[in-house]
C-alpha cells in the first residue's frame, strides 16, 4: 500500500473521529470502546476505497469478516487502555476536555 493511500486513510479517519467526538461524547470507557471498534473497522474500509481510487493496481481485496473480528477485538481491549490513559492524565495533572470545551 502506498504512502498516499495510508495518509489519505488516516486523515479521513482522524477528521471523521474528531467530527464524531464533537457531536457525540461521553467520558466513559464505553465511548472509548465505540471509537476504537468503529475506527478499527472503518480504517480498513477507507483504505480499501482509497486504494481503489488512487492506485493503478490493488494488491489486496476486501476482507470484511477479518475487519469485523479485528474491530471487535480492538473494542474489547479498549477499556484497559482507557484506564491506562486516565491514569497517565492524572499522573501528569492533565485534565480531559470534551468537544464543547468543558473540563471533564
Amino acid at each position: 500500500v502506498s504512502e498516499g493511500v495510508m495518509l489519505a486513510s488516516s486523515l479521513i479517519l482522524g477528521v471523521s473521529a474528531r467530527i464524531f467526538k464533537e457531536r457525540i461524547y461521553w467520558s466513559n470507557y464505553t465511548y472509548s470502546m465505540l471509537i476504537c471498534g468503529l475506527s478499527g473497522f472503518f480504517f480498513h474500509f477507507i483504505k480499501w476505497v482509497a486504494a481503489m481510487l488512487l492506485e493503478e493496481r490493488q494488491f489486496f481485496g476486501p476482507h470484511f469478516l477479518d475487519w469485523l473480528i479485528e474491530a471487535m477485538l480492538t473494542a474489547l481491549v479498549a477499556p484497559l487502555f482507557f484506564r491506562l490513559f486516565v491514569w497517565i492524565d492524572e499522573a501528569f495533572g492533565r485534565e480531559s476536555i470534551d468537544g464543547t470545551g468543558k473540563v471533564v
